[in-house]
């Protein structure tokens, strides 16, 4: 007569069974939180992007007295919202609050941006000071960006104070030195 033992195999083929499902599972369980956490992330850099919208908006209308047709919050403060439409945020929801508030010839600029999809929300917030002056001192820098081109009219003032210009593509990805 032949002995199996088939008792013994069928106990060890459960066992390894059993590792395996927890294997599984742990990978699952890791892949599921890998995936929240650059979902989140994703969320994250769209919020951060629409609160530096609000500033590039908030400093157009500054400068260009667009301000006026912004909401009045107050004797020198204005408030706006902006929402994009969700196709331009990769299909989440999001919209940015930006308040200017004037003192003196300064301005603070705050913009708040929340970003939604499904049950997540982040939210991003920027504050900005803008100190306005019609001369360069220290620590108050003069800057200029041009798309095309710079020209000037005239020369040198009598005090042979000079205006620096530098110029560099940005396709290296390398500041001038």
């Amino acid at each position: 007569m032949k002995y199996t033992n088939r008792g013994s195999t069928l106990l060890i083929t459960m066992v390894l069974g059993i590792i395996m499902l927890f294997s599984v599972g742990a990978i699952l369980t890791s892949s599921m939180t890998e995936y929240r956490a650059a979902y989140r992330h994703q969320l994250s850099v769209t919020a951060f992007s629409l609160a530096e919208s609000g500033i590039e908006r908030a400093t157009y209308a500054i400068m260009s007295d667009d301000i006026l047709n912004w909401t009045k919050d107050g004797t020198d403060s204005w408030i706006r919202i902006f929402s994009p439409n969700s196709s331009d945020l990769g299909g989440s929801i999001g919209e940015y609050e930006v308040t200017i508030k004037k003192v003196g010839d300064n301005y603070t600029v705050i913009s708040r941006s929340t970003v939604h999809r499904s049950n997540l929300a982040v939210r991003k917030g920027i504050k900005t000071e803008f100190v306005m002056s019609s001369n360069s001192n220290v620590g108050v820098a003069k800057g200029m960006v041009a798309i095309r081109g710079v020209s000037f009219t005239g020369g040198n003032d009598v005090n042979q104070r000079y205006t620096l210009v530098d110029s560099y593509k940005s396709a290296g990805n390398v500041a001038p030195n």
